[in-house]
């Protein structure tokens, strides 16, 4: 036995590199990956489950007035596709959405290019149309 040892003197610790764990796994930037699955959960109960749920109610015999009762519908298959896609009216629908954001889309960036290259050029009051 040594002198430290009867004394009572504290042992030396080991140096720091034998105290390291064993790395979490992370991404390339060094970001650990288990800090995600929050979010992942987040976003499969706002977004992933609803999206199933609606493509379900698609494939069952369902309208307005009998939705509260889905678990009793009957099953049709594509059969609500196949309808909704040879009658005219859906793809009149598509039509005018398409024609409308077109038309949007021509007229407004224009004019949002042109406000914008009027708000950039120097002129008296300029700080108040900017703000």
């Amino acid at each position: 036995m040594t002198l430290d040892e009867v004394a009572g003197a504290p042992t030396p610790l080991p140096p720091a590199a034998e105290l390291r764990r064993a790395p979490r796994p992370t991404s390339s930037r060094g970001r650990p990956l288990w800090l995600m699955w929050p979010n992942l959960i987040l976003l499969t109960a706002v977004i992933v489950i609803p999206f199933l749920i609606g493509v379900y109610i698609s494939f069952l015999d369902l309208d307005q007035y009998t939705l509260r009762k889905f678990f009793q519908a009957p099953f049709v298959g594509l059969q609500n596709y196949v309808e909704a896609f040879t009658s005219a009216g859906l793809l009149h629908s598509i039509w005018i959405s398409l024609a409308f954001s077109l038309l949007t889309t021509l007229v407004c960036t224009p004019i949002g290019l042109l406000a914008a290259m009027a708000v950039n050029t120097a002129f008296r009051g300029r700080f108040l149309v900017r703000y």
